[in-house]
């Protein structure tokens, strides 16, 4: 594409971006991160769904490694952001932590369950960690892409809210459930909530997370 061509397609972006906050449509959180997305040129996916339906398996599927803890007493705590990057970066194979009280930690992936995870040992997950960036080099990806782990939607309200934050934000969500089918509080929760926020959904039965049992 010519820079030209990028040029005018991101400006016309930004203004319908711009529109939609005069009008009240979304909040300023949410411009300013649509703004900060079309400048990297980035597409961001969000992986949702109830607690243990296999959410970081599949996720570990997608990238080809196994680096998300996915056992049953693994589940997600925190938003996990998976950053797919060239060979070479220099955060490339490493975790940054963000605690709540505005520090942060450089990580290997080995010790990842520590702060992602509802049954750390070593560290109170839900109250500490704010979220995690994972940087990983990704066969097929575009380096622009970004998979959201969130925590299951039959967590804590305060999860619960940022999950459907990371929904509105995201360009494509994917839906996964377990092969038992989808429950009736999953049906009430997406009629009434998650397709308020996001029309570009996909649903996954998981059956990678009943073999990795």
């Amino acid at each position: 594409m010519k820079l030209s061509t990028y040029n005018e397609k991101t400006s016309k972006l930004k203004s319908i971006a711009r529109k939609a906050l005069d009008e009240r449509v979304i909040t300023q959180e949410v411009y300013n991160d649509l703004v900060s997305r079309i400048q990297n040129n980035e597409f961001r996916i969000t992986i949702v769904g109830e607690f243990s339906s296999g959410k970081s398996t599949l996720i570990d599927a997608l990238i080809g490694k196994d680096i998300l803890p996915h056992s049953t007493s693994e589940t997600t705590a925190t938003l996990t952001y998976i950053h797919s990057v060239e060979y070479g970066h220099e955060k490339e194979n490493k975790a940054e932590i963000f605690f709540s009280d505005g520090k942060t930690e450089l990580v290997e992936f080995s010790v990842l369950k520590e702060y992602v995870t509802a049954f750390s040992k070593t560290v109170d997950v839900f109250s500490s960690i704010e979220y995690v960036d994972i940087y990983v080099h990704i066969d097929n990806f575009d380096n622009n892409i970004v998979i959201v782990d969130t925590p299951g939607l039959n967590g804590t309200n305060h999860y619960e809210d940022r999950t459907l934050q990371e929904i509105a934000k995201a360009d494509a969500s994917i839906f996964v459930f377990s092969p038992s089918g989808i429950k009736a509080t999953e049906q009430t929760f997406m009629k009434e909530e998650l397709l308020m926020h996001q029309n570009s959904f996909f649903f996954v039965m998981n059956l990678l997370h009943r073999i990795h049992h």
